[in-house]
């Protein structure tokens, strides 16, 4: 119980600290609020690293990279079009042209989300007796190998119907569903390659998600540009 408490209180401090700076920013004038806004996201990236490095065991800042490039991407796509053409006029027209709001913006990191734990968790099942000797708090090392598995899938079924959903909530061509039904075709390829008493195509499975995230790039520029037309 103690042990629990701990974990617990480890995980709540951090929120509980971003939502209060949050809180606190809302009271604010818009002066100060660049401030917290900032704060929070200073919190935000580190708190990432510190659970990536933790549980990973892997110190590395390359990270932030990823981040970089989420951040920039999603404050492209969300600047409302009217302010577009006048801060951002050099943009190549796909970007300048269209917008997708917060809403679908967070819809579609929570998919991102929910697709990278779902395809790194199949990845950790084959080293889930390293990370039990290290000390490492993977979910195949505290669910088991079978429960793992069972949870990547809900996390993809989850995925694919969050991604499903920014047809309805964003201007796409119906091709756009068609690139879903693909992406959600071959990540249901990718969990009958893995087996909890079979783990020797963890790769094979791993790697078809190069191919998930290009199909998926690929239809959905395409059902914007259709769309636009």
């Amino acid at each position: 119980m103690t042990r629990r408490f701990d974990d617990a209180a480890q995980l709540l401090a951090p929120v509980l600290l971003v939502v209060a700076t949050a809180v606190l920013g809302s009271f604010t004038s818009r002066a100060i609020e660049i401030y917290f806004l900032t704060a929070i996201v200073s919190v935000a990236i580190v708190v990432a690293i510190y659970v990536f490095v933790g549980n990973s065991g892997v110190l590395s800042f390359g990270q932030i990279s990823f981040v970089a490039v989420g951040a920039f991407a999603a404050g492209v796509m969300t600047i409302p079009l009217e302010s577009k053409t006048g801060v951002l006029p050099d943009l190549y027209p796909l970007l300048r042209e269209h917008t997708i709001g917060n809403l679908p913006s967070l819809v579609l990191a929570a998919a991102v989300l929910l697709w990278v734990a779902g395809f790194d968790t199949i990845y950790a099942c084959q080293d889930v007796e390293f990370d039990r000797a290290a000390g490492l708090h993977s979910l195949p090392a505290r669910l088991g190998v079978a429960r793992a598995l069972s949870v990547a899938r809900g996390m993809h079924a989850a995925a694919v119907l969050l991604l499903a959903a920014l047809y309805w909530l964003t201007p796409l061509h119906p091709l756009y569903l068609a690139g879903v039904a693909v992406v959600a075709a071959l990540l249901a390829w990718e969990h009958t390659l893995v087996r909890p008493d079979d783990l020797r195509r963890v790769m094979h499975a791993f790697n078809l998600n190069g191919w998930v995230s290009l199909g998926y790039f690929a239809a959905t520029a395409a059902a914007a540009w259709l769309a636009a037309r």
